[in-house]
């Protein structure tokens, strides 16, 4: 299981959760934000791919 950290990016907590649930398959660190707090959190590690899925953001943190 990769030990890098995934970043959910998601308004709806349901969907958060459901899209958090799915990745805990692959990876063991996975963090939740509002999408409100996305800016702040590419502020701070301003190098994180980011993945779409749907309209929800998906941000593999190395």
């Amino acid at each position: 299981m990769p030990k890098t950290p995934v970043l959910v990016c998601c308004d709806s907590i349901a969907e958060q959760a459901h899209i958090s649930a799915r990745l805990a398959r692959d990876f063991d660190k996975i963090m939740g934000c509002q999408l409100s707090q996305l800016e702040s959190m590419l502020e701070k590690e301003p190098q994180l791919p980011l993945s779409f899925l749907g309209s929800n953001l998906v941000l593999n943190c190395r």
